[in-house]
């Protein structure tokens, strides 16, 4: 089949020949033009040269569409890897706040102590230390509240902060406000909220139960307002 097409090829007319040269178009399609552009000239009365032309603009139209449909296919290839790049770039542009509560119980006492932990990509020392700086200024601890600051975990990405009992009871939501005010000043937006989890557990002789509470801060916008304090 292969042989019969090539040897179609070097039997092809002169006109065939100086179309699929100029236009880079295939032998077939040079054919094809040169009969059309014939039949709408009025069929043999036209000379070769008056056809040739006619089939020669056909054949640039067609280079044209091709050439246009190239470009076309690049630019969404294009768009299509920019818009990976951006999905990733984008993705994990967050911090998260997990809120551990622990109590624990036994026959005489029944204690709790809640833990913070931020975590995520965009979580800095400037911004940890910035929330300290927050926490210490305007929460007020009250009946023997306390609260330790944030401080880097072996991990290497999270930070801890530690609140006792009575700050658990009376401080709470001024802390967790304060917070909110600090990552929104970093231009961060507060996302969304996964409710509490329960689970108990034995510890020595004592009966302890965690609930877990997970609030997520987004920055899509690398530039937000607040990027000045980073």
């Amino acid at each position: 089949k292969h042989t019969k097409i090539a040897n179609l090829k070097k039997m092809a007319p002169p006109m065939e020949k100086k179309l699929v040269a100029a236009y880079g178009i295939t032998w077939a399609e040079a054919s094809k033009m040169l009969k059309d552009a014939r039949q709408e000239l009025g069929g043999r009365k036209a000379s070769d040269d008056v056809v040739y032309e006619a089939a020669a603009q056909m054949a640039a139209e067609k280079m044209s569409q091709n050439q246009q449909q190239e470009q076309r296919n690049e630019m969404k290839q294009h768009q299509k890897r920019l818009s990976k790049a951006q999905r990733k770039e984008n993705r994990g542009r967050y911090v998260t706040l997990k809120k551990t509560l622990v109590k624990y119980h036994d026959r005489h006492l029944e204690a709790s102590e809640k833990e913070l932990v931020l975590s995520g990509k965009l979580i800095t020392s400037d911004l940890v230390k910035e929330i300290n700086h927050d926490l210490k200024d305007d929460v007020t601890l009250l009946n023997g509240a306390k609260l330790d600051p944030f401080e880097l975990q072996k991990d290497g990405r999270s930070y801890k902060a530690r609140m006792n009992h009575n700050c658990h009871l009376y401080c709470e939501e001024e802390v967790l406000t304060c917070i909110f005010e600090t990552m929104e000043d970093f231009g961060f937006n507060y996302r969304v909220h996964y409710d509490a989890e329960y689970s108990n557990h034995h510890i020595a002789a004592k009966k302890a139960s965690y609930s877990k509470e997970v609030f997520v801060f987004s920055r899509p916008n690398p530039y937000a307002a607040g990027t000045a304090h980073c």
